[in-house]
């Protein structure tokens, strides 16, 4: 071929890094070519690859791809001759890349063991546009490769959540699409006796296998990490015959790191293969985002084993800390270097040219209490990312108000029903991956903007999704690709997680504060955050001590809940369903907690001297409300290193007995995973007493 471009795997290393290839007999090569569009280009690569490497089989995969294309558009290009596709071909890892190339070139260029059928992705469910393109392509490739090669149907997946063009005409429902999907692969993979490689039906197993935070595919292509996995072990189980699911130890790719996600996937794909037109429905859910695979949380206090926390007053080289000095000048960095490296991964600096512009000011917001405005937070001159932070600053005040910092998951216009809040525009639902959007207002139960606004505090948010969209999507969305070097396209070990950029995102937030305005008190904001959001505030809070106050509610595993009580949710359980919050490192930590360098009581701790309050409810022991209450008590020496005696008890309270320490806070309410009226009142007691 012709003036190739080259675009290198390091599969060796890959291999040899994660996994153990598997011990084979020496086999023929396997050559493979794909045919299709963006889809099998998609699929054939260095998953597939490896894959096929770890079963000890040499393979030669290709693909001749047309963008866009369905059957009757490959066929005519097929016959009029046109250099019209782009071929692909990895050998030894190595993959080369030619445009411009005939369908009769690619097919002539080895001689093909398997070749592999595709139609455009929103074709593959319309059995009215699969004739007469497939019979005329069918008939082309058979002339054209050797006696006994064997033609494969490539069945295409339902579009994701997230899509935004093609799924309209499926109902925005990958539910309603599949079945159809799959008729249409069954029958005419019958009419033309091609074997098929079930893809669609591994990632439909896949999405019904547990709760996913998003979904194995984001928009119309599958995910590098769960999705790609999966892909690659159906396309390898349904060309040997070998099942996938033998080799997931053998095949561990960097950008899939977590066992139990590499099992689940290749489970998927082995029950896809046995039943390829129709949904195996692996649920095994234990709970809102559990799963059997997962483990089944703990909830009985006499089965939390026996612990030792990492004492925060003693260095990492065993030296005591017993003075403010030491704490501040050595101690803290050392132990916010441990949380960067092995929890939530490290951010980068604020980007240069960060600016601000304000978009929208109404001064006669919730009925005239409160002044309004939205802000794009621009993280560098591009303009291409952004925060668009909303706030609402009560009227009549003689001093710029004091505030809190709540980032929301559902929307800005979700907060109220203001229908002035700015809806988001097609670029930036673009940028969330998502179609829809919630109602104005849907989630007002969850920020009381009168009673906040009434007790003389502005109010001040942003959606999570400017910074990450929260779905595993290999770390391509959002901010994350701020941190990588040039070439790179995956986090190191030690960079960071959704958590990291949405802290990081509050920080920008805090810039703004201090240089662009003054109705605001830069020196009176806290951090709150419900869930995630609590995790956020308090990771946002002990990295920037601009913040004056930090309050998390039901923020558990990876928040305020001490890991090593193995309570609630674990951190193998979190790793399973939320990878994305955090650095690769923290999968060491999977059924390992003990060996954390850190716990939970540390973050809290990091905040000192600053208050903090933590929020808990009795009806969600999957975030062990008694081991967020701990965390206090355990952070609780640093604090009085500042001569502040912290948290008044170490007995847990009673529900509505809300605990009020030195800078310390804590409550326990009746009810469910949420931030309720209740919370909010307690909350506003405290910031009365420090803000």
């Amino acid at each position: 071929m012709k003036d190739p471009r080259k675009r290198h795997f390091t599969l060796a290393a890959t291999l040899l890094l994660c996994g153990t290839l598997a011990a084979a007999q020496p086999r023929d090569t396997l050559r493979i070519l794909a045919i299709g569009n963006g889809w099998s280009a998609e699929v054939c690569n260095r998953d597939l690859y490896g894959y096929f490497a770890a079963g000890g089989q040499p393979v030669v995969i290709g693909y001749a791809t047309r963008l866009g294309s369905d059957y009757a558009r490959q066929a005519e290009l097929a016959r009029s001759g046109a250099a019209d596709f782009l071929y692909g071909k990895i050998v030894e890892g190595h993959l080369t890349e030619t445009p411009g190339v005939p369908l009769d070139q690619a097919l002539g260029d080895e001689r093909w063991d398997v070749v592999s059928l595709q139609t455009q992705s929103a074709q593959a469910a319309r059995r009215e546009s699969i004739d007469p393109g497939l019979g005329q392509l069918v008939k082309y490739v058979r002339k054209r490769t050797p006696r006994g090669v064997r033609l494969m149907y490539f069945q295409t997946w339902p579009y994701a959540r997230q899509s935004t063009k093609h799924w309209m005409a499926f109902g925005h429902n990958n539910v309603d699409m599949y079945p159809l999907l799959a008729a249409v692969s069954e029958e005419f993979s019958r009419k033309y006796k091609l074997e098929v490689i079930p893809i669609g039906t591994t990632i439909q197993n896949l999405r019904s296998s547990f709760s996913m935070q998003g979904d194995v595919a984001h928009a119309d292509h599958l995910n590098r990490t769960m999705g790609s996995y999966a892909a690659a072990a159906t396309f390898y189980e349904a060309v040997t015959g070998r099942d996938a699911r033998e080799l997931t130890d053998a095949y561990a790719p960097y950008t899939l790191e977590n066992h139990i996600r590499r099992e689940m996937a290749a489970k998927c794909a082995h029950y896809a293969c046995m039943n390829p037109f129709g949904m195996t429905n692996m649920a095994s859910g234990t709970g809102a985002y559990g799963s059997a695979e997962a483990g089944l949380p703990n909830y009985d206090e006499t089965k939390v084993p026996a612990y030792t926390l990492p004492d925060p007053l003693v260095m990492n080289d065993g030296t005591p800390v017993n003075s403010v000095e030491k704490w501040e000048g050595e101690r803290r960095a050392e132990l916010l270097e441990l949380f960067r490296s092995e929890i939530y991964g490290r951010s980068p600096a604020r980007r240069a040219g960060q600016h601000y512009k304000v978009v929208l000011t109404d001064e006669n917001a919730i009925g005239g209490m409160a002044t309004r405005q939205e802000i794009l937070i621009y993280f560098d001159e591009s303009e291409e990312k952004y925060i668009r932070l909303v706030t609402w600053v009560p009227n009549g005040l003689d001093h710029p108000a004091p505030g809190f910092l709540m980032m929301n998951t559902s929307g800005n216009a979700s907060i109220n029903e203001d229908e002035s809040i700015s809806y988001p525009d097609a670029q930036q639902l673009k940028n969330y991956e998502i179609h829809g959007f919630p109602r104005y207002g849907q989630s007002r139960h969850f920020y009381p903007l009168e009673l906040i606004l009434s007790r003389g505090y502005a109010f001040l948010s942003f959606y999570k999704s400017d910074l990450d969209p929260d779905f595993d999507d290999g770390f391509q969305n959002g901010v994350h690709p701020f941190i990588f070097k040039e070439g790179q396209d995956f986090p190191e070990p030690d960079q960071w997680g959704g958590l990291s950029a949405y802290a990081w995102g509050c920080s920008r937030v805090m810039d703004w504060l201090e240089e662009a305005q003054t109705r605001v008190n830069p020196r009176r904001i806290s951090t709150i955050g419900h869930s995630r959001g609590g995790k956020t505030a308090l990771w946002a809070a002990a990295q920037d001590t601009r913040f004056a106050m930090a309050i998390s509610n039901d923020s558990g595993c990876a928040g305020a809940a001490l890991s090593r009580r193995h309570f609630g949710q674990t951190v193998r359980q979190i790793q399973t369903t939320f990878p994305q919050w955090f650095c690769r490192n923290f999968i060491k930590y999977m059924d390992n907690e003990d060996a954390l360098p850190v716990d939970q009581h540390e973050l809290i701790a990091l905040i000192a001297p600053r208050p903090v309050y933590v929020g808990s409810a009795s009806g969600d022991m999957w975030a062990d409300p008694k081991g967020e209450f701990l965390s206090l008590v355990h952070a609780r020496p640093v604090y009085e290193l500042y001569g502040i005696h912290g948290m008044p008890s170490d007995q847990w309270p009673d529900v509505r007995v809300p605990v009020i320490g030195d800078h310390m806070g804590y409550h326990v309410r009746i009810g469910r995973h949420a931030i309720l009226g209740y919370d909010w009142v307690q909350y506003l007691n405290f910031a009365d007493k420090y803000l």
